[in-house]
């Protein structure tokens, strides 16, 4: 859908008509018009770098800058598990191994951990300054050199961010500080590193252009219409950066204090305005009425199905992605649009609030069908949940259809509008495992998340309020049958660590084992 407020737009306000266009009048449309030399140059020089390279993406650049230091394969390349997937495919497209550290609470590598992971292979290091801030470069290029090793900064969200290392990449993609529509350029101090890439992107034709490839290259070629866009963007670039500062000022200030939000630690530069909420389908949800539009963080790289490691569900990576978006971020937003769109989260988070406290304070009661509409609206799903328990064990069922498919969990289900919390725990339990129950009490009143596409009737993340009880058998001899949503049960006298977090935490909570 088209939003409002996109999360990102670019500003094309300067010279990028006038030098399309005269790209277009002298016939020089490919990589090898003027504009690339100029867009090279200009980057370069703003970034106090004696050398440009430009390409046809950032991901496409990171690769240059792996092939330039001779990356290949048998080789490590210590990269962050918080960074959008490229980073890690660029090192993979090389032949070499990702080497994943994770990341502290301000999302960037966590340089701390980055020695523990160098082995006899390991021949670089990749830091991604995410969303804007810059990772501890000192400490980085301190470990680089007592081990030997080169430096690639991922600068794809940083432009601003002055490299440090052997070579710096930055995508010019729509969204970013500035943009070509698709692009990437690296920038570095070292003459043969530039020469290299230069002569990798172009398909490695030699001087003579005789057709004979003596290494295997890549198109990765800037057309010149691109590098008009380009170079226009560069000279404003200083612009670009101080009203993205003074846009994270109108962020910061406007969510102070807002609950079940926290404000990120400020940014070397603002590519991104992200923030951690407690509530995020929800709130999600509820911008996109207003047609504001927000993005995910990114997923650790050791969840992606082809660096797939069964830990990535323990890493901060992991914590942070779950409770993390960012919000509407470019140029043309004033302070008025900024108030507006943080007026919008203040009245969303207030309202979840009162939605808890309702459902805190009206376990006996039946739900107003008011209520019950507001919980479908804004949470998606209103559940109950029952932690059933026969002789210091409680009951689990094995879950056959989404969302909590193919996993251990608590008996329960939906509440009906116009329904008792008690009268739908107690329907919910004898639908799904046929036994009587009796409720001793509430354990208490939790969010969960379940993601796009897990209910298939539903677009969106889901976003559930679940309402927990503890329960006795009414007969502790009375048979158990499972329906069709369950494939089987099991009774069980401790938490187990593969239980999902929710289940841990309920069953935690509700005494059941103490």
């Amino acid at each position: 859908m088209a939003y409002k407020y996109p999360v990102a737009k670019p500003s094309l306000e300067g010279n990028e008509l006038s030098y399309v266009n005269d790209a277009i009048r002298t016939g020089w449309i490919s990589s090898q018009g003027s504009y690339v030399k100029r867009f090279e140059e200009a980057f370069a020089k703003w970034n106090n770098m004696n050398y440009g390279v430009a390409c046809s993406s950032g991901t496409s650049a990171l690769v240059l800058a792996l092939r330039s230091l001779g990356i290949r394969e048998g080789d490590e390349v210590i990269v962050p598990e918080f960074t959008m997937i490229a980073s890690a495919w660029a090192v993979s497209y090389t032949g070499a191994t990702p080497v994943f550290i994770d990341c502290k609470d301000d999302l960037n590598i966590d340089e701390n951990l980055i020695e523990g992971k160098i082995t006899k292979k390991t021949k670089a290091i990749m830091p991604v300054h995410i969303y804007g801030r810059q990772c501890n470069m000192e400490k980085i290029m301190n470990i680089a050199y007592n081990y030997n090793l080169f430096v690639v900064e991922d600068s794809a969200e940083a432009h601003g961010v002055k490299p440090v290392g052997d070579i710096a990449c930055f995508s010019l993609f729509a969204n970013k500080i500035i943009s070509s529509g698709e692009g990437g350029i690296c920038v570095t101090n070292n003459k043969r590193l530039a020469e290299q890439m230069a002569h990798l992107r172009a398909m490695a034709f030699t001087p003579e252009h005789d057709f004979l490839h003596k290494k295997l290259a890549y198109n990765f070629r800037m057309t010149n219409l691109q590098a008009a866009v380009a170079l226009a963007q560069v000279e404003r670039i200083d612009e670009f950066l101080r009203r993205r500062k003074q846009i994270e000022s109108w962020y910061d200030e406007n969510l102070q204090d807002v609950p079940g939000v926290k404000v990120m630690p400020k940014r070397s530069v603002l590519w991104m305005y992200d923030i951690l909420v407690e509530n995020k389908e929800e709130l999600k949800q509820c911008l996109g009425k207003y047609e504001i539009e927000t993005r995910d963080f990114f997923k650790p790289m050791s969840r992606q199905p082809m660096y797939y490691d069964g830990n990535w569900k323990e890493l901060n990576a992991t914590r942070k992605g779950y409770n993390g978006i960012y919000l509407p971020t470019y140029f043309e937003l004033t302070e008025q649009d900024i108030k507006y769109i943080c007026d919008r989260i203040k009245e969303i988070q207030a309202s979840s609030g009162e939605l808890k406290k309702s459902l805190e304070s009206g376990v006996s009661k039946r739900i107003p069908e008011e209520l019950y509409k507001q919980i479908l609206e804004n949470m998606s799903v209103c559940c109950v949940d029952a932690v059933i328990v026969n002789k210091r064990r409680a009951l689990l069922v094995y879950r056959k259809n989404e969302p909590a498919k193919d996993q251990w969990w608590v008996p329960g289900g939906r509440v009906l509008k116009n329904e008792r919390l008690e009268d739908a725990i107690i329907r919910k339990v004898k639908e799904e495992t046929g036994l009587e129950v009796v409720v001793e009490k509430k354990v208490g009143v939790y969010e969960t998340m379940f993601e796009r596409g897990q209910i298939p009737d539903l677009k969106t993340g889901v976003h559930t309020i679940n309402v927990v009880f503890l329960v006795y058998q009414k007969d502790p001899e009375q048979e158990i049958k499972i329906d069709e949503t369950s494939g089987d049960y099991k009774w069980i006298s401790n938490i187990e660590e593969d239980f999902e977090p929710y289940v841990k935490k309920v069953l935690g909570d509700s005494g059941v084992f103490t």
